[in-house]
């Protein structure tokens, strides 16, 4: 369905992305490539490696009533105080260079008791997924 000349051109265009050019360099080339290969490395080996998937390739459950209730309630007071997301430099999992993403760092802000809530409730429920 694409062309290879079109998504060889396409591939080209996001790592230049991620180099920039010698007027406003953003990364250097060994960053980038760097992180490309390891990127690549995980797509290829991580599917073989992992156990527990459905055949789809993941489970389907609903979020603990009480992690929803935490996060929709830091949600809903903070979501016009998100920050600008760092990542390493040459990192190619996604093109934050020209696409910056945007976050509410929960660890900063939620208190010890609310964190301990999550993990206890998510902690279950990946305890019954992966049978362990």
């Amino acid at each position: 369905p694409f062309d290879s000349q079109i998504r060889h051109y396409a591939y080209k265009e996001y790592m230049q992305g991620c180099i920039g050019d010698e007027t406003q360099p953003i990364h250097n080339l060994a960053e980038c490539r760097r992180w490309e290969s390891e990127r690549i490395a995980m797509n290829l080996q991580q599917p073989a490696m992992s156990e527990n998937y459905t055949h789809a390739g993941f489970a389907k459950v609903d979020t603990p009533k009480i992690v929803k209730a935490i996060l929709q309630n830091l949600w809903d007071e903070y979501k016009f105080s998100q920050v600008k997301e760092l990542w390493e430099r040459g990192n190619t999992y996604l093109n934050h260079w020209q696409s910056p993403t945007h976050m509410v760092d929960i660890l900063r802000i939620l208190s010890q008791t609310d964190q301990w809530e999550i993990v206890k409730a998510v902690q279950t429920v990946l305890e019954a997924w992966t049978q362990q």
